[in-house]
């Protein structure tokens, strides 16, 4: 019987893919996440400062509009504090 020495063919090749595999994946895992990030910054909504009167009292209010839905800074004039503390 003879005896073998190293890898034959075939397991070289596979060794060979296999490691090939291995060394390429941190690449193409590393590729989606900046693809993935320069995503959510193009799809990041945009924001807009506003001054309107959409409350209904004598003074515009401002506030952010981002996506739909706004953040008040001021209603009827004065700050948000003010405005829930005087109607309270």
């Amino acid at each position: 019987m003879s005896e073998r020495r190293g890898l034959g063919f075939f397991e070289t090749v596979c060794a060979v893919v296999v490691g090939a595999s291995l060394a390429t994946i941190p690449d193409y895992v590393r590729q989606g996440n900046i693809e993935n990030k320069v995503d959510q910054l193009l799809q990041r909504p945009a924001i807009e400062l506003r001054t309107e009167n959409v409350i209904g009292g004598n003074a515009p209010e401002k506030f952010y509009e981002i996506a739909g839905k706004r953040v008040y800074l001021e209603i009827d004039g004065q700050p948000v504090d003010n405005y829930v503390q005087n109607r309270e």
